[in-house]
């Protein structure tokens, strides 16, 4: 009997840990009754998500990303898909409803969504291990980058963003690869003011990226944050009026993730007025989708009405260019990208 009291108390402890890691506090708290009152009213859940209500504890020592490695593997999925349920689990058991997929509710997430990114400590890690391991990088986008194509959407870029229209301050949330665009925009003295919070899915990238800022003050200090993940995961933390501007580059296809992304930043509004969103999709598509610039453009229309401009590059809404695959000199190229900016005016 005494064990089992200590079992207890020792999972009402690390309830607590992982309550004061998340900042929750009062009545928004997780335990054990609220856990299983949820069970109870919503008994079809998912592998992945009971095996994070099972572990929704956090014992003396343990960090988070350890406690997600520990739940990959009872749900025998990825880690990735652990951090993409993990706070909206807990948001559903606050609540006692479904929010898998939906928008973040409870506060305190929602900040603490917002802060989880790598500290500066282990930015730093990071860096001191690309520079003694070779690191070799699959992406064909960080190979793309430098296209004639993509020159002339960046200029384009520059223009808006020093429009009187556009913010000048706040951050950016960029796919900024290696910061090819963004060391161009620190020449711009007009915007001084704003700052980028970085997000990169690919491993072999972000350590560049984590190398790249050890050795360039300058730019160090004015990227704001900095994150190991996936934008298209990630974006549901935020609501309206959250970035200045979106770079949302993705040279993806226009189908899921990407597509759902796109949806949620025009329908929610998450650029100030006057910000920039600038998207970019491979043409290519696997489902067989012929007309992806009609796609983007009916999407951009249903869900952001008026409230949202075509800003033309080179007189096309939709601006179609040709990616290069590796050294642009030596005949082989890449898929057709698709790129189009608009502009919130109201």
């Amino acid at each position: 009997m005494r064990k089992m009291k200590l079992n207890a108390q020792e999972r009402a402890h690390e309830a607590i840990r992982l309550n004061k890691l998340l900042g929750l506090k009062g009545t928004k708290t997780i335990n054990e009754v609220k856990i299983q009152r949820y069970k109870r009213t919503h008994p079809n859940q998912t592998k992945i998500t009971l095996a994070i209500l099972a572990n929704l504890r956090l014992s003396k020592g343990q960090t988070l990303p350890e406690l997600f490695e520990i739940i990959a593997k009872e749900a025998e999925c990825n880690v990735s898909e652990v951090r993409k349920f993990f706070l909206h689990t807990i948001d559903s058991v606050l609540l006692n409803e479904r929010r898998i997929g939906k928008q973040l509710v409870t506060p305190a997430l929602i900040k603490f969504a917002k802060k989880f990114v790598f500290s500066a400590e282990q930015t730093e890690q990071t860096a001191k291990v690309v520079t003694t391991k070779k690191v070799v990088s699959t992406d064909t986008k960080e190979a793309s980058y430098e296209s004639q194509g993509k020159v002339v959407v960046r200029e384009r870029l520059k223009e808006l963003l020093v429009d009187k229209k556009s913010p000048k301050e706040g951050e950016i949330l960029t796919l900024a690869n290696l910061f090819q665009f963004e060391i161009e925009l620190l020449k711009l003295p007009v915007l001084y003011l704003l700052r980028f919070f970085v997000i990169e899915k690919i491993q072999s990238v972000f350590n560049k990226q984590c190398n790249i800022l050890r050795k360039n003050k300058t730019l160090d200090k004015r990227v704001s944050r900095l994150c190991n993940g996936d934008m298209t995961q990630i974006i549901n933390a935020y609501g309206k009026n959250s970035f200045a501007h979106i770079f949302a580059d993705f040279c993806g296809e226009f189908a899921n993730g990407i597509k759902s992304f796109t949806q949620y930043v025009v329908e929610n509004d998450l650029v100030k007025v006057g910000g920039i969103i600038w998207f970019t999709y491979d043409k290519r598509s696997r489902s067989g989708a012929k007309e992806i610039d009609k796609e983007v453009l009916e999407l951009i229309k249903k869900y952001g009405g008026k409230r949202y401009k075509i800003e033309q590059i080179e007189g096309n809404k939709v601006y179609e260019y040709k990616g290069h695959l590796s050294n642009p000199n030596d005949g082989r190229s890449g898929s057709n990208m698709l790129t189009v900016i608009i502009r919130r005016v109201k």
